[in-house]
């Protein structure tokens, strides 16, 4: 039973959809309207900066950290708190609050990768941020971002059952990414720069 509220809990955690709420608060509208329609970070700092970017990048760092964290707390084993991690990316992806439309997950799959291996998360991290300062690019950030991950964890020696989980939750991120690819490799994807709302 603990266990079973233990995963609901995780993907109803995920599904909270903190950019939609944060732009709703700020403006009365709603975020998929306007620029790439996404509710993540790289929609809302183009449309409201950093000072509302940075908030929601944090809220869903923390969505995917924290039943990573309560999962070690109540079971001591990483297999059980990567399964409520991989429904909060779930959650988030697919968010039951905005009939299962939500953003693409590089942030709470961070969360997650943090709560699971923190050296392999700031590796992931600093490489992902380095790549948005040379090239405007968040969404190649975290599509490289989430395919490293799991070759860290093997280069670590990882149990392959932790890996094999964290493998399900890159594949989710990178195929919510799929149009941002067609649109880099068409050299058409949009940088992390502010435009008007339209």
């Amino acid at each position: 039973m603990k266990f079973a509220l233990y995963l609901i809990f995780s993907y109803l955690l995920g599904s909270i959809p903190t950019g939609y709420i944060l732009f709703w608060i700020s403006e009365k509208k709603d975020i998929r309207k306007f620029g790439s329609g996404n509710i993540g970070f790289a929609n809302i700092t183009r449309l409201k900066g950093l000072s509302f970017g940075i908030p929601v990048l944090i809220l869903d760092f923390f969505k995917g950290f924290i039943p990573v964290w309560l999962g070690l707390k109540i079971s001591e084993n990483s297999i059980v708190a990567l399964t409520g991690g991989f429904l909060t990316c779930l959650g988030h992806i697919y968010p039951v609050y905005l009939k299962f439309k939500g953003g693409k997950g590089f942030a709470t799959a961070l969360g997650v990768f943090t709560g699971a291996f923190f050296l392999g998360a700031l590796i992931v991290s600093f490489i992902a941020i380095t790549l948005i300062i040379a090239t405007g690019y968040v969404s190649l950030a975290s599509i490289i971002g989430v395919v490293l991950y799991p070759l860290v964890l093997l280069i670590f020696k990882k149990p392959l059952t932790v890996i094999l989980i964290v493998c399900l939750i890159s594949i989710m991120v990178i195929y919510r990414h799929k149009d941002n690819i067609k649109r880099l490799i068409k050299g058409e994807e949009r940088k992390i720069k502010r435009y008007s709302k339209k």
